[in-house]
């Protein structure tokens, strides 16, 4: 409906497996238990945007699709990321 309307669009990864930031409704499960920064859960988004990234690309529905966005206001503490700032 957004491509035939001429509508572009971002994909927001809004509520992450795991919970990107403590106490906010927005996470998708109100806590403060956040679970989103463990290898386990890094793991499960990085496969759902490679998924989605193959969709956006491949299927022409998807067309008016321009980027995805990795996570909706993470925490703000670099430390807590899996692999950030490793060259591997």
């Amino acid at each position: 409906m957004l491509k035939d309307a001429g509508i572009v669009a971002i994909l927001d990864h809004h509520a992450p497996p795991g919970v990107q930031t403590a106490g906010q409704q927005f996470t998708g499960h109100c806590t403060s238990d956040v679970e989103f920064y463990t290898d386990y859960n890094y793991q499960r988004a990085l496969t759902w945007t490679a998924v989605m990234a193959t969709v956006a690309h491949l299927h022409p529905d998807f067309g008016s699709v321009f980027a995805i966005e990795a996570v909706n206001e993470p925490i703000m503490d670099s430390s807590q990321t899996p692999g950030y700032g490793t060259c591997e």
